[in-house]
């Protein structure tokens, strides 16, 4: 807990309109520690280690080489405003406070990166944070926020977000596990150079919850799939009555490439004159010597030939299986 002493009134303001609050509970704008360090009063030496934080991250900024002085101190005084709302003070029970979900995403290199992260970790506390590098060249991550008072906003977030020039955003995922959330940690957990703690042991029951939640919205997409290509539900029903309508369709098929192939065996047993084509013949079909166009032949011949060739080209010699293949179709493919 941080203890603060009464601030005087002209000590309150802080530049840009903000106020400091006063009374117990509060830690002043890391602007104010370094300007009214005798209206602290330290509680536990937290208000030291508090200093030390906030002068290591501006440093981490400072070395960025993106800021100006003036937009260091910007930085930090949003710093604090989140900070006030999302982790300063005490939480208020008797008001249940509900977590935030959010994603957010930037360009930058792996130390502008992590410098950013630390700046928000700083300032939110969250409870899961965890952020990797796309293929595109952005980086892309999600964090679970739990704030101590019912006045915290994504927009204040995204406020601190804006004095970084990296192009970040920020966007509130909504309810926990929700579809926007999961899509937002699948695209995460396709990148690389992970940073955060969601592959942690403290973040165990979150990936639990993750792979459950991704699971059922799989199995969603693939019944609907199934729907929209067969037009029925995915039950056990519609699931036998396709069955036996393949198996069905499977024994006409070969029912009639039998037939196909007896009649084939009934045309080969006729005189061999359809073998011996005369000199003016000629072939459309490549294989044994039909007579598909002989002026020298009869009508009926040439019929027989042509006949004999049309069902040698679905039934191969001494074959009776089906050269057209009947095959399941895997609609979650």
């Amino acid at each position: 807990m941080y203890l603060c002493a009464p601030i005087p009134r002209e000590m309150q303001k802080t530049g840009e309109g903000s106020t400091v609050p006063s009374g117990a509970g509060v830690l002043p704008c890391p602007v104010l520690l370094a300007t009214a360090p005798a209206y602290v009063v330290p509680a536990a030496g937290d208000v030291v280690a508090e200093r030390a934080s906030v002068k290591y991250i501006m440093g981490r900024v400072r070395a960025m080489g993106r800021h100006s002085p003036d937009e260091i101190v910007a930085i930090a005084q949003s710093l604090y405003e989140v900070r006030l709302r999302f982790h300063l003070g005490k939480h208020d029970w008797l008001q249940h406070v509900p977590p935030i979900f959010i994603g957010f995403h930037g360009f930058a290199t792996d130390f502008d990166r992590s410098v950013f992260l630390r700046v928000l970790k700083h300032a939110t506390k969250p409870r899961v944070l965890h952020s990797t590098f796309l293929p595109s060249g952005a980086f892309e991550g999600f964090a679970i926020l739990h704030p101590t008072t019912a006045a915290a906003e994504v927009s204040q977030i995204e406020v601190l977000f804006e004095n970084f020039k990296m192009s970040a955003g920020v966007t509130d995922l909504g309810q926990y596990m929700s579809a926007p959330m999961v899509a937002c940690i699948e695209r995460v957990e396709g990148g690389v150079r992970p940073y955060g703690n969601f592959r942690s042991l403290r973040a165990g029951n979150v990936r639990s919850a993750y792979i459950h939640a991704k699971q059922k919205r799989d199995n969603n997409e693939q019944l609907e799939r199934v729907r929209a290509e067969t037009g029925l539900a995915f039950t056990t029903s519609n699931m036998i009555s396709i069955h036996y309508q393949l198996s069905n369709t499977q024994i006409e098929l070969g029912q009639a490439f039998a037939l196909l192939y007896r009649l084939r065996m009934l045309i080969g047993s006729m005189p061999l004159a359809l073998d011996v084509p005369s000199a003016n013949a000629t072939h459309v079909i490549a294989g044994p010597p039909y007579v598909l166009n002989d002026p020298g032949a009869s009508i009926q011949t040439q019929y027989i030939g042509n006949l004999r060739s049309l069902i040698d080209s679905f039934v191969s010699s001494g074959d009776l299986a089906p050269r057209v293949a009947v095959e399941v179709v895997d609609l979650t493919a």
